[in-house]
């Protein structure tokens, strides 16, 4: 399937410079719990991607964890993983 981009949006700037689909880039974005925090290497390993040359190439993810624990908590418990 081919994807055509817009370059023009009601009330939305223009865009000046298309880029070519091999430039456009995909961030995962998730929600969890704590209790499933353990989840997130698998995704990171999953959404980690090899492109027709078996290249590796990271992807951006953005998680928001629902807890009462501190941002430190949470950031030393990611990488314990």
């Amino acid at each position: 399937n081919t994807h055509m981009f817009q370059t023009h949006t009601q009330n939305a700037p223009s865009c000046q410079n298309v880029l070519q689909p091999q430039d456009i880039d995909y961030t995962l974005v998730t929600q969890l719990s704590m209790d499933r925090l353990w989840m997130i290497q698998y995704h990171c390993e999953r959404w980690y991607h090899r492109d027709n040359t078996q290249t590796p190439k990271p992807r951006f993810m953005s998680i928001a964890v629902l807890t009462n624990q501190t941002v430190d908590t949470i950031q030393d418990s990611l990488r314990q993983m």
